[in-house]
């Protein structure tokens, strides 16, 4: 499993209009969460997070490409989250 712990991680609408919706699956472990802007600004950030369902608002954030990065046991994946 070329993902090992960040295996189970699914986000949904993708593309979205407003929330998107990051489950983390069966996750033994904490988990940090990044949103940035296509530029690197960051628009949400949540370290620690041991919940399997995180919902982040983007309803006021523009229309574009932004980037997730979940990191947990010394992993890291990014995604692309796209905001009509």
């Amino acid at each position: 499993d070329e993902n090992g712990a960040l295996a189970g991680v699914n986000i949904y609408p993708n593309p979205t209009k407003n929330v998107i919706n990051i489950s983390l699956g069966n996750m033994s472990t904490t988990v940090n969460l990044t949103l940035t802007s296509i530029e690197g600004k960051v628009i949400y950030q949540e370290n620690n997070v041991s919940e399997n369902k995180v919902s982040v608002d983007m309803s006021n954030n523009s229309k574009g490409i932004y980037f997730l990065k979940v990191e947990a046991n010394n992993q890291s994946k990014v995604y692309k989250v796209i905001k009509e």
